[in-house]
């Protein structure tokens, strides 16, 4: 998954004006990829940023996603309500991320919130009661449905 971010290494962006030189050629290499879904050369046709790849960020409580989640992101957006269903939820991504060979401490779980913001107090409620009017009530059975574990 990594592989097109790893054609660049350390180092491999120069950019030095007097040379002038953008790259240097041999920290930068060829993949020669070739699986299900594509086939390609690279190497990436842009420098890696600092920290070696993009974050990989994932929002999805299901099984698929949660071990999709545990195998590569480094964060984990949940909507759990509850502070015990939350601490279940990290709990359970830290032990998959472990069967993936990764160290449970990289995963980092936040929670997903929803500011509602008004100049006062009663602005604020008024503001958060309108959004739950616009809100249609098929998006509160599929949460209802994930916290009960009834598909």
């Amino acid at each position: 998954m990594s592989k097109l971010w790893n054609s660049w290494e350390d180092g491999a962006l120069v950019r030095d004006r007097q040379t002038p030189l953008f790259a240097d050629a041999a920290r930068v290499h060829r993949i020669d990829h070739s699986g299900k879904w594509f086939n390609v050369r690279g190497p990436l046709n842009v420098s890696r940023p600092p920290q070696g790849r993009p974050v990989f960020i994932q929002a999805g409580a299901s099984d698929r996603g949660r071990d999709f989640a545990a195998r590569w992101a480094q964060i984990i957006f949940v909507t759990p309500g509850l502070i015990d269903v939350a601490v279940e939820f990290r709990n359970d991504l830290r032990a998959r991320a472990v069967r993936f060979g990764r160290d449970p401490d990289t995963v980092k779980v936040l929670p997903g919130i929803v500011p509602v913001i008004g100049d006062t107090e009663k602005q604020a409620k008024a503001l958060n009661d309108q959004l739950h009017e616009l809100s249609h009530p098929q998006s509160g059975l599929s949460t209802l449905s994930y916290h009960l574990g009834v598909a």
